[in-house]
């Protein structure tokens, strides 16, 4: 009896040693795991280009109406158009006959006030043969002058309004000023048009712009002759170019937000495009060409000042400092302190973030190194490669 309780006993300690030494051999992994040092990967310094861009949608709008005006009053016999109708440049768009009654007045008009004219001519004549005689005064005279000069212009007056009127079928022809879309039409048949009035709005839809809108946070960095690229909703595997035209100046709130207005022109616009259809623009507000380009990732930075860690040939790892110039939030450029070729080192498994948001870019580093002469740094021992 005494020996079995004995003998359970051991048992007990034993299986009590067996769970402690697990878990210290565990703990012990785990100190292992988090003293282990960390792997680096090497990234060779790039030359290329680097830019930054902002997304913002709209649609498409004609840049510019174009109101037809008639270049004579008259009535309208027929109208030859409606909207949505594709016209070319000299297309009939309306034709007019003579107002009977405006005509009958008008050439009236003109022969009383050549009449008139006549009649002042032959008088301001007897007073010049009179105050040359001495018989009519200058008063009279200047009188009589100005009586000439009166008809005159009374007559001209009423021969443009003779002329403004549709006299024969050639005046009658309303044409169309370009190759365009009608968007709308003003007369009806019977009516009376004159030139003080529009008959007819076209549109040319080769000419077209994007209007879109830009948040508050991002309008600061957008200017007239960025260049964008631009998709389609409606045109799968479209893309066009554009320029900033337009930037507006005051904002409005749109479902909480405050953005502002930006107009794309369109550069080569495609036949498939057309006023009213949805889009997407990235607007390029920054961009280097032939920039020396390293990771986001591989930059340390503190107070202003930037360093890599750099890979020797014998493959010795430095820190050294650089000066940074442009950044998004994958890449920046090295304005001097790199040399395309040369490699740098990120710590493995490191993110970089993504995305073409601007003024939203982080700025990490590599841990566990010091910048070159700047006290406060880290251990500057890394590992050899």
């Amino acid at each position: 009896m005494k020996r079995r309780a004995i003998a359970v006993t051991v048992i007990a300690l034993l299986a009590l040693a067996a769970v402690a030494g697990g878990v210290a051999w565990r703990r012990r992994q785990k100190a292992a795991q988090s003293t282990a040092t960390p792997s680096y990967r090497p990234v060779p310094v790039s030359r290329g280009t680097l830019s930054r861009s902002i997304s913002a949608t709209g649609n498409l709008s004609a840049a510019g109406q174009i109101d037809v005006y008639p270049e004579k009053t008259g009535i309208v016999e027929a109208v030859l158009v409606d909207t949505g109708r594709d016209v070319k440049a000299g297309d009939v768009l309306l034709r007019l006959v003579q107002d009977q009654i405006d005509v009958q007045q008008a050439s009236s008009n003109v022969r009383q006030r050549e009449e008139e004219l006549k009649s002042a001519q032959d008088m301001l004549g007897r007073i010049r043969d009179l105050h040359g005689r001495g018989a009519a005064t200058d008063k009279e005279l200047k009188s009589a002058e100005s009586g000439v000069v009166q008809a005159q212009d009374s007559l001209q007056a009423a021969r443009l309004k003779l002329d403004s009127l549709v006299t024969h079928s050639g005046d009658g022809l309303i044409r169309s000023p370009i190759d365009g879309v009608v968007t709308a039409v003003r007369a009806v048949v019977g009516g009376s048009v004159s030139p003080s009035a529009a008959v007819v709005t076209m549109v040319d839809p080769s000419d077209v712009v994007l209007k879109v809108t830009v948040d508050e946070n991002d309008i600061g960095v957008v200017q007239a002759g960025q260049k964008a690229s631009i998709t389609l909703d409606a045109v799968d595997g479209l893309s066009l170019v554009g320029t900033v035209s337009a930037v507006g100046k005051v904002g409005e709130t749109k479902s909480g937000i405050v953005v502002f207005n930006v107009d794309i022109g369109i550069d080569d616009p495609e036949p498939s495009v057309r006023p009213g259809m949805s889009a997407e623009a990235e607007i390029t507000v920054e961009r280097v060409d032939n920039a020396v380009i390293v990771p986001i990732s591989a930059l340390e930075g503190r107070m202003g000042r930037y360093a890599v860690q750099v890979r020797s040939a014998d493959g010795s790892i430095e820190p050294r400092s650089v000066e940074v110039g442009m950044k998004t939030s994958t890449a920046a450029e090295i304005i001097s302190g790199l040399s395309a070729g040369e490699v740098v080192v990120v710590a493995s498994g490191r993110a970089s973030s993504s995305g073409n948001s601007t003024r939203r870019n982080s700025q990490t580093g590599m841990p566990g190194f010091s910048m070159p002469g700047m006290d406060g740094g880290g251990p500057g021992g890394m590992p050899r490669m």
